[in-house]
């Protein structure tokens, strides 16, 4: 019998090509994106992001729609735009590194809260998803000066709520799943190569009620 690369223990059943072995279809469904880098091409990998982001996106939109009402009401149309910014940067970094928890998501928005606020914190980021947050951020707002860091700092608030409705559900990775579902379903994803440089596209517009 052919153990499971990864326990060494239970038969391995499904070729991982992160592993480069077979690992037990347990295994599989339970570590993969969180202990295992699994490749984006994986056909299992593949096939289980799929799903969970076509049933978690709508999900999320509904919390993000929430969480932005206040922006919508008072027509600001760029924090609105700073919202999808952050998300589309995100959802960029998942092109390139699929392993990736909730907490995570969740600490990467809480640094660059606090990188945002007016107060100047000297604070070195716990992950690098987090660095990539605050880089990106800052590249957004050398553009976009008229976005002040108050004003940005609610709108990664915002994006904040609406990660948390999602977290905490027991599943590591369900908010992960429903932003990038929610992307790749309201907002548009990105090509792949964009990846590489996440400050050089522009960021797709959400519109407000009663524009064009």
């Amino acid at each position: 019998m052919t153990s499971c690369a990864y326990c060494h223990k239970d038969k391995g059943r499904r070729e991982c090509p992160a592993l480069g072995g077979l690992i037990s279809t347990a295994c599989c469904g339970q570590h993969r994106g969180l202990r295992i880098d699994c490749p984006s091409h994986c056909k299992y990998f593949r096939a289980h992001e799929e799903y969970q982001r076509s049933r978690l996106g709508p999900e999320f939109h509904q919390a993000w729609m929430k969480a932005t009402e206040p922006f919508y009401r008072e027509r600001q149309q760029e924090q609105l735009d700073f919202v999808v910014f952050l998300e589309v940067s995100l959802y960029r970094y998942f092109l390139q590194q699929t392993r990736g928890t909730d907490e995570e998501l969740h600490e990467a928005l809480e640094f660059l809260k606090r990188k945002l606020s007016p107060v100047e914190v000297i604070e070195t980021p716990g992950s690098s998803l987090g660095k990539h947050l605050a880089e990106a951020a800052r590249g957004y707002m050398e553009k976009k000066r008229t976005l002040d860091p108050e004003e940005a700092q609610k709108a990664a608030h915002a994006l904040v709520g609406a990660v948390q409705s999602l977290k905490d559900s027991g599943e590591p990775r369900q908010a992960l799943h429903g932003l990038l579902g929610h992307v790749e379903l309201y907002i548009g994803a990105p090509e792949a190569s964009a990846a590489e440089r996440p400050t050089a596209i522009e960021t797709p517009k959400i519109i407000l009620p009663g524009q064009r």
